[in-house]
Formats: C-alpha cells, sequence, structure tokens
C-alpha cells in the first residue's frame, strides 16, 4: 500500500448492477456506482459510458448523476442535442471520461466494454488504495439486482473476452501501485483474477 503501516489505506466499493448488490452490507466507505445503480442506491461517485443509457435514458439516470461528488460520464455524447442528454451533461459536477494517457494508457478500449471497469480507473485517479467490489456478477445469466432492469446491449463471448483482459489489466495497474481490488461479488471466473473478501 501507498499508506504507513499506522494509516488506513483510503477505501471504497465499486458497485455493479448484479444480484450481490442486495446483499452488500452497510460499509463506511464512499461507494462508486455505474449505469442504474441509483435504481438501488445513490453513489459517493458515477460512472456512465454507455451510449444507450446516456442518449435514450439520461432521464432515468439524472438524479444519481446530479447528487454524487462526480459523474463520471462518457465524453463522446457531450455534444449530444437531445434535451435529456444535454441536461446531463451540464451538471456542474460531470467529468469527461476519454482515452486514458496516464496509469490506465494502455488500454485496448477506454471502456474495456464494462462500466466497472471504468470505476476502477477513477478510484486509482481519486486515489483508492483498495477497493471491494459488489455486483459484479459474472454469470452466464448476467442477472441484475431487479427483474425490471433496461434491456442493454447482449453481451457476447467476444465483449466478455475483452472485459477479463480489462479487468487483469486494472488488476496488474493496482498492483504495481501498491493497491489491491478485492471480489465480494457472487463466485465467478473474476475470483481468477481479483482477491476474495468478504465483508459480511
Amino acid at each position: 500500500m501507498n499508506s504507513s503501516p499506522s494509516e488506513t489505506p483510503k477505501t471504497c466499493v465499486v458497485m455493479g448492477n448484479g444480484r450481490s448488490l442486495l446483499t452488500m452490507p452497510e460499509l463506511p466507505y464512499e461507494t462508486f456506482g455505474v449505469n442504474y445503480v441509483g435504481l438501488l442506491k445513490q453513489p459517493t461517485y458515477y460512472v456512465c459510458i454507455d451510449s444507450t443509457i446516456l442518449t435514450q435514458h439520461a432521464d432515468v439516470i439524472y438524479d444519481t448523476a446530479k447528487n454524487a461528488k462526480k459523474a463520471f460520464l462518457n465524453h463522446m455524447y457531450e455534444d449530444c442535442v437531445l434535451d435529456n442528454t444535454a441536461k446531463l451533461y451540464a451538471l456542474p459536477n460531470y467529468v469527461p471520461v476519454d482515452n486514458d494517457r496516464d496509469a490506465f494508457k494502455d488500454c485496448h478500449f477506454m471502456s474495456g466494454y464494462t462500466a466497472v471497469y471504468v470505476a476502477l480507473k477513477m478510484a486509482y485517479y481519486e486515489g483508492y488504495e483498495r477497493v471491494y467490489l459488489y455486483g459484479v456478477d459474472h454469470s452466464q445469466e448476467w442477472y441484475h439486482f431487479t427483474d425490471n432492469y433496461p434491456p442493454g446491449i447482449v453481451t457476447t463471448e467476444i465483449r466478455r473476452d475483452v472485459m477479463w483482459w480489462h479487468y487483469r489489466y486494472a488488476n496488474e495497474v493496482y498492483k504495481k501501485a501498491g493497491r489491491v481490488i478485492y471480489n465480494c461479488s457472487e463466485l465467478s471466473p473474476l475470483d481468477k483474477i481479483f482477491e476474495r473478501a468478504d465483508l459480511s
């Protein structure tokens, strides 16, 4: 860790949209939440890079983005003329997410095909040294925390492989800096990448 032995590492939780988010205990840490997480919990920081959400469902995520310390949004849609999308990008806490030029500069895709990867990048740049993952459930069925979760892009095996690569890359970047990512989500192949933790 970057902190000295007598200090507590700066810690946060990254919240995906999987069902294990429903069993996440109350924790004294700031949170990074993605996509439709606001339907369940208001995150400290909000992340969305999904084109469908940003251009077609901006009204659904507006309050979540507005009430976050920072709203990290895909910069590609900041000039969108759609009223709801334009309103979202006009928020004073909006922070554009673009191709990385620093610690994550070697990533294959800015998004890694998953907002959780982007959240891990943002948590890194906000100085968090220890990150717990909840709701990052990589089951074959991709169940979400609600049966009414809005439909989106179907995850193909190619997209899944891209995700795995970026998760491994994020883990390497964190380890190189003496930081750590723990998986508290449902058991999945992610446990081959991140250390496992149980905070319940």
